[in-house]
């Protein structure tokens, strides 16, 4: 019973060590989520203007691929099928013809799209520095916890060693069990409190 309780406490130790590392790393890595928080609803808002921007652009560019191809794959049709020199100008200059077309609607069109967006860089700080205070908090809330479980696995081994009768043995067990639940629910109220990244203030 002894070697399971503290393999137990082991195996908690250990997952609490994977939820300390992964807020830390998150933010760490800069692969912030950028959701709206405190004081942060620019940061979604210029987000989102500088996704479409980008899709408008590539829809754009795309359009000019797909026209500049298919002016190509006819022209290689029409020299295939060729038998004069007077065709193949033909079809060369039909090609000329539909790549400046394709050209110039895209110049038209990025015209229209306008200038990029410029990035909110204030409100991009602010969220970085939101999402590391909340990497420290979680690193805090975490860090009691191993603290708390470590101290009860202290208790109880000491209180083994004293035992003299199972009755004193089953009572640290006990004793250990509900100083071990104490701590899991402390801390699942305590990130609960805190709440997600995105709320952090």
């Amino acid at each position: 019973m002894k070697s399971t309780i503290t393999r137990a406490a082991a195996v908690i130790a250990l997952s609490l060590g994977v939820g300390v590392v992964a807020p830390a790393a998150a933010f760490a890595s800069g692969n912030q989520t950028t959701t709206v928080a405190h004081g942060t609803a620019s940061v979604k808002g210029n987000a989102a203007t500088m996704k479409a921007y980008s899709l408008a652009k590539l829809n754009i560019n795309l359009s000019f691929k797909s026209a500049v191809f298919a002016a190509r794959t006819t022209l290689t049709a029409a020299l295939a099928t060729a038998t004069t020199s007077a065709q193949r100008a033909t079809a060369r200059a039909a090609f000329t013809t539909a790549f400046t077309a394709a050209r110039t609607a895209r110049e038209t069109a990025l015209t229209t799209l306008g200038k990029p967006p410029v990035r909110d860089a204030s409100a991009t700080v602010q969220l970085a520095q939101q999402g590391k205070a909340y990497g420290a908090s979680m690193l805090a809330i975490n860090q009691t916890f191993k603290s708390t479980v470590a101290a009860a696995r202290t208790t109880y081994l000491a209180a083994l060693k004293a035992s003299t009768t199972s009755a004193a043995r089953v009572t640290a067990r006990t004793a250990f069990k509900v100083a071990l639940k104490g701590a899991i629910s402390a801390r699942h109220a305590s990130i609960a409190s805190l709440g997600t990244a995105s709320s952090a203030s």
